[in-house]
């Protein structure tokens, strides 16, 4: 039990010999300290690869400096503590490779076979911790051959990785790890060849050069980490400004597409202004005069000539009705009301016909877009004229819905219906069509006589 006490004395070569391992094992700690604390913050893959290398370099240091401390020299620590000890050690070399690889991104075509290799040389790495238990206290055997062969394998896959890296093209952190590894291989060499000088009296054991080259290469991949985080940040600030360009460029693409549509929809309402209003009151101007003329002479006629009058005027009445409504569409004060719309047209229209209108509308589902709300209005109310006039139903049922990502209108009508192909089409349908082409709505018209009509107008919604 004394041999595993901890002397309370230490000679100045016993301390010299520590010096490197605590110098090695305070540097890990501060590195795997800030780069734990960058992971959290970035959550980046392989900081956190570089993370669990530097925790398992932390753990067989630690390890490594205790029996140094238990037992001042490794051959007085029981045989269980070497095995741990090289245990750990491998562990380093395990995890460093996984660091490594991911950093070089070995592409898995081209580097196919060196995948394998690397995978299979991991395995090995992991049986070989409990192959050495099973040789030292299975076969009692010694463990020299193994741990000469696992590291010959582990050099030579070093050796094989840095010289493919040189394939890999655009690789920011490239040339630290080949810098890196060099240094390492460089010191590697070193600590061998010590072993064949007497390095004692400068308080030094070969390892001490192994542990150089493992500071040295904590702090150029530290460093190399850093400015990938550097370069990621400039990268992830660079794209949201791109973005946020993006963003603004398609925002105002999008005011002028709307600015485009409303003064298109401004120009279609004068349009109509002009043409149906316009020949409207020139039809009241003309029936006016004929009715002065005729208003003594032939009263019969002069009737009849009011009464055309006041068509006119309830039509004119209509259209300006309908034209207010467009004007409130576009100031956005007008939400929800294409149903009210289309019920006080009815009262107008079917005043005094026996005829019922049902309603099923979804109005959440119409676009912002005027032209097509409008457009869809006047083609509901054209509809509506040619049942009034022609189809001598007593029900109407207008339907507007969502199907998919299309709009569909339905007016469906249980009148008398006409023979499509023998039918001459009246302004009523060519003017439903020429509204359908306005919005790039597709128009299906099924009728039969006896059986009614239906028409179906399909707009891909935008």
């Amino acid at each position: 039990m004394q041999e595993t006490l901890l002397r309370e004395t230490f000679t100045l070569n016993e301390l010299s010999k520590l010096l490197p391992y605590v110098i090695t094992i305070g540097a890990t700690v501060i590195l795997l300290a800030y780069h734990t604390v960058s992971y959290f913050h970035y959550k980046d893959s392989l900081l956190k690869d570089f993370c669990i290398y530097l925790f398992s370099q932390t753990c067989y240091l630690s390890f490594a400096i205790w029996l140094q401390l238990a037992y001042r020299t490794y051959a007085d620590s029981p045989e269980i503590y070497w095995v741990i000890k090289e245990s750990l050690e491998i562990l380093t070399y395990f995890f460093y490779i996984i660091y490594t690889t991911n950093a070089i991104g070995f592409d898995k075509i081209e580097h196919r076979l060196l995948r394998i290799i690397i995978k299979t040389t991991l395995i090995i790495m992991l049986i070989y911790q409990p192959l050495q238990i099973v040789v030292l206290y299975g076969f009692e055997s010694s463990n020299t051959f193994i741990f000469i062969g696992i590291r010959l394998l582990i050099f030579a896959l070093a050796i094989v990785m840095f010289w493919q890296s040189f394939k890999i093209k655009n690789n920011r952190i490239l040339t630290y790890i080949r810098f890196a590894t060099f240094i390492y291989f460089f010191f590697g060499l070193l600590s061998f060849s010590a072993m064949f000088y007497d390095i004692k009296k400068y308080h030094m054991v070969p390892y001490h050069f192994i542990l150089i080259g493992v500071i040295t290469d904590l702090i150029i991949f530290s460093i190399a980490m850093s400015n990938r985080t550097k370069y990621q940040i400039i990268s992830a600030e660079q794209n949201a400004k791109d973005k946020e360009i993006e963003i603004q460029t398609m925002a105002f693409r999008q005011e002028r597409i709307i600015q485009e549509q409303k003064e298109e929809y401004r120009r279609n309402i004068a349009m109509d202004l002009h043409d149906d209003i316009g020949s409207s009151l020139s039809s009241i101007l003309i029936y006016s005069e004929l009715a002065q003329k005729t208003i003594e002479s032939k009263p019969a006629i002069t009737q009849s000539i009011l009464n055309k009058i006041s068509i006119q005027s309830k039509e004119i009445s209509n259209k300006l009705s309908d034209f207010i409504w467009s004007l409130k569409i576009e100031k956005g004060i007008n939400n929800n009301n294409l149903k009210q719309r289309l019920l006080d047209y009815q009262q107008y229209l079917f005043e005094e016909m026996n005829i019922t209108c049902h309603y099923d509308i979804d109005e959440t589902i119409l676009p912002e877009n005027m032209n097509i709300i409008r457009n869809l209005l006047l083609i509901i109310k054209e509809a509506m004229n040619n049942v009034a006039k022609y189809a001598h139903a007593q029900n109407v049922d207008i339907t507007l819905k969502k199907d998919l990502e299309k709009i569909v209108l339905t007016i469906k009508d249980d009148g008398i219906g006409f023979d499509q192909p023998n039918i001459k089409k009246g302004n009523g349908l060519i003017n439903i069509n020429k509204r359908c082409q306005a919005i790039n709505a597709r128009c299906k018209i099924i009728s039969a006589q006896g059986k009614g009509t239906s028409i179906e107008i399909i707009i891909s919604k935008p």
